[in-house]
């Protein structure tokens, strides 16, 4: 019997609207008795219809907290909810609401493209003609047919991970988990997946995209979290987190960095004043002030300076 995606879908948003998308109440893991905790979260709630972006650097735990949320593995303690059901890696539910898209692939080597996305289907309750019918609406969605007859382990990194994300989008479940969607895919194809994420954006499902490029979609996102070290360190609204990185000044002051740090912390904007970091100074200025604090600067008679625009790294920074 095939699942009809149309009701499927309408059942979980009958849902009431106070179930979160997620809920993590006391969570961490560990992997061995000697080593820390790679997630160490007390408390987390993502709504449902939000777009989020999960960023930090390697090794922050930014992959086991989406693999905590899909139900691949299970917490070492604390309680994770999706839908306000106890997410277990041995209960089916997490499958048939959450599509989540691992960082590496490995799982269908064996099969080809097509097989690859019809045992998906199938794995996701969808039979027959449902099924057929929906590996074609991904297909054309994405224009991968040279995929589909070739095995995965025959295929380039970027068309893996396009595979990946093809995977991810059989039987439009409300919920995706996206971890790094766009690594190894060229300009074109990476604009196409955004394009894919804006569009579930208008159809108010839950995605979650790792990202080291937030940049390339930060219109996308409701919600920016960084993580450092397995904890959650800084968060902001997407919009907030990327307008604060642009207004970043980056200055290589030399023996003035004394006198300018008092400037800097005048015009700071946000919580974080101008800081002095090995003779550089690093603040966000207000954009309608910027000149003001360029003219100040000036008037010091400061020789040499030298301005850089920010990074992906100065948002971390910024925002942990």
């Amino acid at each position: 019997m095939s699942r009809d995606p149309a009701l499927f879908q309408a059942s979980v948003e009958q849902l009431p609207a106070r179930e979160a998308a997620f809920i993590l109440r006391g969570v961490s893991k560990r992997y061995g008795r000697a080593s820390g905790p790679v997630v160490q979260i007390a408390d987390l709630r993502l709504e449902r219809g939000q777009t989020v972006a999960l960023l930090g650097r390697n090794g922050s735990g930014k992959s086991t907290l989406t693999k905590l949320l899909a139900g691949v593995i299970a917490p070492s303690k604390g309680r994770v909810e999706c839908l306000g059901e106890h997410v277990v890696p041995s209960r089916p539910w997490p499958s048939q609401v959450v599509a989540y898209m691992p960082q590496s692939g490995g799982a269908f080597n064996n099969l080809t493209g097509k097989e690859s996305l019809v045992l998906t289907a199938r794995l996701r309750g969808l039979r027959g003609r449902a099924a057929r019918e929906d590996v074609d609406r991904v297909v054309s969605l994405l224009d991968c047919v040279p995929l589909l007859s070739r095995p995965t382990r025959s295929l380039s990194g970027g068309q893996v991970r396009l595979l990946q994300f093809a995977v991810s989008l059989i039987g439009d479940l409300p919920i995706l988990l996206l971890d790094e969607p766009t690594n190894d895919l060229d300009a074109q194809k990476r604009e196409l997946v955004w394009g894919i994420v804006e569009k579930m954006k208008r159809s108010a499902k839950t995605v979650l995209v790792v990202t080291h490029v937030p940049h390339e979609a930060a219109s996308l996102f409701d919600r920016v979290i960084i993580m450092r070290d397995g904890l959650i360190v800084g968060e902001s609204d997407a919009s907030s987190a990327v307008h604060f990185a642009e207004s970043l000044i980056h200055i290589e002051a030399g023996p003035y960095s004394h006198q300018l740090s008092e400037i800097f912390r005048r015009y700071s904007r946000g919580e974080k004043p101008g800081r002095v970091v090995a003779g550089n100074l690093h603040a966000a200025i207000a954009g309608r002030s910027v000149s003001d604090f360029l003219r100040e600067i000036q008037d010091l008679g400061v020789p040499h300076l030298r301005m850089r625009s920010s990074s992906v790294e100065d948002i971390y920074d910024t925002l942990s």
